[in-house]
């Protein structure tokens, strides 16, 4: 392989790259050959304790689909750049999730590779998130960490970023077609040792065609196409008020003339004026006697108004703040009567029963009290029947008993006063006392309040009954009805009052004002013919105030249209330097554009012809013909000559758009990496293309496995080249 890729590296030295063909013979030693050399995988996707040993040249695999092909090639890549498109949600798109492995465990592996002479030992464990992955890199031949590369270690070792890995070396399956990324282009010919920004190229391009369309005047939506439609907008008001100078000079002589005009008019007013004045004392009197008369028939009228409301009160006007208060107290009056009731109706449940009452008596009877009664009736019984018995028998023993029953009697008298006498004290004694066992103490608290409230209420409404007599009126049943109305009176009567007097006022002003108006002077008789005449000059001087009020509103509307057009002008001014700025920025930016596009053009010229040569050997090794049909422009895009025209790739079938991306990514890798040969990894990549191409395809495999280490894989023996397999 060394001897092989001297001879590339000779043919190599005709194009610009910056080393010499003796530096290549003298430090062979350092060329940096990138090889793998094995991979150990721990879990990964459906892959578990997997193990296998790359050899130097061609590593062919031959499984069937499902096997885990494309799953090893993308543990080899993910080993050297990570997971792609984390932050993705779906499971194809993100490859943390796509390939978290199916049966658990621990999820990596290892891959051991060499770069020149020295041997490495990549270690990475996943997690679910990327602050939970592991990284280590060891000496292989050590067995010891090393700090040659990062967690970077695809960039570094490749100097290119996984997007530019995956256009070039890394070979999918039904993903052969290419573009020269910002990193690959980079990489042609060792070009960033000389060009530090080529990387930027693309994003000063881009914000220059941002800026530019962003400027343009053809796009709508860009300030110059704006500020042109500004500006011939105001053009065209510009043009429209131009006469606007001229109409205000025609007013002004015009309004010039009128005023003339009307100061003539005014003089002969003044004329004809001062001899009706003269002529017209007398009317003057006269109208000035009706006006007299007029008025004091308003004072009588305002007069005869008071004093006949004033006959509705019998006695002096009642002052009105005082009958608000009688009337707001006799409003509470209503109220307080039925809270009265209602409190009464309360107490009157109280009154102890007769049953009550009556063992209260029953009790109340001492038991000597009772002997006293029995015995002296039964004395006075037994008297009455002795003497009845023994009468004319014996006198005096008869005499005797009747002594002795009219005793017996009184005793039984005194019996029953005693009797009565004990009674009362015991009813005074035991019957309920109102205002101790009957009622609560809360209940005593309102019969006292009750008696206020009584008293209180009574005396409104005296003081009611008073305020209405001491007025001159009587008492009527509802006296809040009859205090609302003398309330209205009063207000009412208050008014005519104040009426009579502004009459009384107005009318005592005039006569001063106006000495003499008392007496009937008789009209003079006014010339028909002055009055006719000065009618008719102050409706021609009304005409000429009409005409200048027009002039001067339209000299107003003209100043502001005048002013407004100046302060355009101004605008406009202002809008067509904006717009000569503008317009320069925006050439400026074109001729940049131009400027860097020209020498990115020169630039990609200059790697161009090694990329095309590049092409073509491997379009003819893989199809048999020589190309002379596809065209790479300095962007390194290909496009197909046919008829003339210039056609994308797009056009043709899947299968051929694949061989013509193979191609052309092996013309980038050999551009690329002119010191340093790196692996190549190929999942199946003809999978599209037909039978009669495949030999050729087969042979290509050969050829390029010659010059560099090659890990392929298929799932079809016809697409399997004869080589050392895996």
């Amino acid at each position: 392989m060394q001897e092989r890729f001297l001879e590339q590296s000779k043919k190599n030295i005709k194009y610009n790259f910056p080393f010499s063909f003796h530096f290549v013979i003298m430090k062979w030693e350092e060329f940096l050959f990138m090889k793998l050399e094995k991979a150990h995988i721990e879990n990964f996707g459906k892959l578990k304790n997997f193990d296998v040993q790359f050899n130097e040249e061609s590593n062919l695999l031959l499984e069937n689909n499902g096997w885990g092909k494309s799953t090893l090639a993308a543990f080899i890549r993910i080993m050297f750049f990570g997971f792609q498109n984390e932050n993705k949600s779906s499971v194809v798109e993100n490859e943390r999730k796509k390939y978290d492995p199916w049966q658990g465990g621990v999820y990596g592996g290892q891959l051991t590779f060499a770069v020149g002479k020295k041997k490495y030992r990549i270690e990475r464990t996943f997690g679910k998130t990327k602050s939970e992955d592991r990284f280590v890199l060891y000496d292989a031949i050590k067995n010891l960490p090393s700090v040659d590369y990062s967690e970077k270690i695809g960039e570094e070792v490749f100097s290119i970023d996984a997007e530019s890995f995956m256009r070039s070396i890394f070979i999918g399956q039904d993903d052969c077609e290419t573009n020269a990324t910002t990193q690959i282009q980079k990489r042609i010919g060792n070009v960033a040792k000389k060009i530090e920004d080529i990387e930027d190229y693309e994003k000063a391009w881009q914000r220059l065609q941002e800026k530019i369309l962003e400027m343009s005047p053809e796009n709508k939506e860009g300030s110059l196409y704006k500020l042109e439609k500004s500006i011939s907008g105001v053009e065209s008001i510009l043009a429209k008020s131009q006469d606007i100078e001229e109409k205000i000079d025609e007013l002004q002589q015009k309004e010039k003339e009128c005023l003339e005009k009307r100061k003539q008019c005014l003089a002969k007013q003044e004329q004809l004026s001062t001899e009706l004045s003269q002529k017209g004392k007398g009317k003057e009197k006269a109208m000035l006697h009706q006006e007299y008369l007029a008025r004091t028939e308003e004072f009588t009228r305002a007069k005869e108004n008071y004093d006949k409301k004033r006959k509705d009160f019998p006695k002096t006007v009642p002052q009105i703040e005082i009958l608000q208060v009688i009337r707001q107290m006799a409003h509470e009056i209503q109220p307080e009567q039925e809270e009265i009731h209602i409190k009464e109706q309360k107490f009157a449940d109280k009154v102890p029963s007769r049953s009550h009452a009556e063992e209260v008596f029953d009790v109340s009877i001492l038991p000597e009290v009772k002997l006293k009664l029995v015995a002296s009736g039964l004395f006075f019984v037994l008297c009455v029947v002795g003497a009845v018995a023994l009468r004319g028998i014996v006198l005096a023993f008869s005499i005797s008993a009747m002594l002795g029953a009219v005793a017996g009697l009184l005793f039984f008298v005194r019996a029953l006063l005693e009797i009565k006498e004990l009674v009362g004290e015991r009813e005074e004694s035991s019957l309920p006392d109102q205002s101790e066992e009957v009622w609560s103490e809360e209940e005593r608290e309102e019969l006292k309040e009750l008696e206020k409230l009584k008293i209180e209420h009574q005396k409104k409404v005296d003081t009611v009954e008073k305020y209405l007599r001491s007025t001159g009126f009587s008492v009527n049943e509802d006296m809040v009805a009859q205090l609302d109305q003398m309330l209205s009176d009063v207000t009412e009567l208050s008014r005519l009052k104040k009426t009579k007097q502004t009459s009384e006022e107005i009318l005592k002003k005039f006569i001063a004002a106006n000495p003499g108006c008392e007496s009937e002077k008789e009209e003079e008789t006014v010339p028909e013919k002055e009055n006719r005449e000065l009618a008719e000059m102050m409706a021609v001087i009304k005409k000429y105030d009409q005409e200048l009020a027009s002039i001067k509103e339209e000299m107003h509307s003209l100043q502001r249209s005048y002013d407004e057009r100046m302060e355009i002008q101004a605008l406009y001014e202002r809008a067509k330097e904006e717009y000569r700025e503008e317009k320069e920025r925006y050439d400026l930016l074109c001729k940049s554009k131009l400027h860097l596009e020209e020498a990115r053009k020169n630039f990609g010229t200059k790697y161009m012809e090694p990329i095309k040569v590049a092409f073509d050997k491997y379009y003819a090794l893989l199809t048999g013909k020589s190309n002379e049909e596809f065209v790479l422009d300095d962007h390194l895009n290909l496009s197909l000559r046919s008829a003339g025209k210039q056609r994308e790739i797009s056009s043709m079938s899947e299968g051929y758009r694949d061989l013509i991306g193979l191609c052309m990514r092996m013309a980038l890798i050999e551009t690329m990496y002119v010191v340093e040969k790196p692996f190549l990894i190929l999942d199946d990549p003809f999978v599209n293309l037909d039978n009669s191409k495949m030999g050729e395809a087969m042979k290509f495999l050969e050829k390029i496995s010659k010059e560099y280490q090659m890990i392929y894989f298929s799932c079809h023996s016809s697409r399997m080249p004869r080589m050392n397999t895996m």
